[in-house]
């Protein structure tokens, strides 16, 4: 498979790629890219990136998609106090901005 078939995959499937524990919470953040048309690919449309909360024995509690134009960087996360910390891209090359994600209960 060449390179441009390998991205057109990797767009177009789902795929898991981190799991971070929240030790305030006492919960697992299992992050993933969600799968886009053919269409949404072929416009170089961002993918959509998911969030699963597990509990302590891995049993799913939850899930939400994550905004896709915000231009979220995955590869800098941490786990605060206040919530989940993912790393933006900044405005200006020598700042680190952090969006805040925080655990809420699940309305009925």
């Amino acid at each position: 498979m060449d390179r441009g078939e390998q991205r057109k995959y990797d767009y177009t499937s789902p795929s898991y790629f981190a799991l971070l524990y929240d030790p305030y919470r006492r919960v697992y953040y299992r992050f993933a890219t969600l799968p886009q048309s053919l269409e949404a690919y072929q416009k170089d449309v961002p993918q959509h990136p998911g969030v699963v909360i597990l509990d302590e024995k891995f049993n799913r509690i939850g899930e939400t998609v994550l905004p896709n134009d915000i231009g979220l960087q995955f590869h800098t996360m941490l786990v605060g106090e206040a919530g989940l910390y993912i790393c933006q891209i900044p405005a200006k090359e020598d700042q680190m901005v952090f969006a805040l994600y925080t655990l809420t209960p699940k309305s009925e």
